[in-house]
């Protein structure tokens, strides 16, 4: 159920968190799209990429994530949010759609717990609570149900304190991973 709900990038976004990330340009998803479409050898690295730089702690020296990340460092971490996405070469144009950074806030947060109140009365006043009930809940976040719903309130997001920094390579890393 979790992948028929949030099959489209749009969805992973909200359910990170993370709206401001939704991609608007048909151009822009369509270069997207097709490099991660790819069976080529391209595909085949472009994806590898993705996972190496959303899964790998490279340090710099200066962020310091659980006392790792001294210059040259190289651990795994659940989540690489400082992860360079960066590439060169023919795919260079879709790793530049993943290196845009956002960064978390209480605003944002509200954006999402507000797409699951507008779906909720919506589908309330239709009186078709089964939808209301079954797939609307997928957007609540703490906000409005701190034991069940997306941990993204007014102070934090996924248990990172506002304002947290997220790449779009971060948002398809963590969609790819899933699967």
């Amino acid at each position: 159920r979790y992948h028929i709900n949030f099959l489209e990038y749009a969805s992973w976004c909200v359910r990170q968190g993370f709206p401001y990330h939704w991609i608007y340009s048909v151009d822009d998803s369509r270069t997207l799209l097709n490099a991660l479409a790819r069976n080529d050898s391209f595909g085949v690295s472009f994806r590898e990429h993705i996972f190496y730089r959303g899964s790998t702690l490279i340090g710099d020296g200066v962020n310091l994530v659980n006392n790792v990340g001294t210059l040259g460092e190289v651990a795994f971490t659940p989540e690489a949010n400082r992860g360079n996405f960066s590439c060169t070469g023919e795919l260079a144009p879709a790793c530049d759609l993943l290196t845009s950074v956002q960064s978390s806030s209480s605003g944002q947060c509200a954006s999402v717990n507000s797409l699951y109140t507008g779906c909720f009365r919506e589908y309330v006043f239709l009186q078709n609570r089964w939808i209301a009930n079954s797939y609307c809940s997928d957007f609540e976040t703490s906000i409005t149900n701190p034991s069940k719903g997306i941990p993204c309130d007014t102070v934090q997001v996924y248990g990172n304190p506002h304002p947290y920094q997220k790449s779009r390579g971060n948002v398809v890393y963590q969609m790819l991973y899933s699967l």
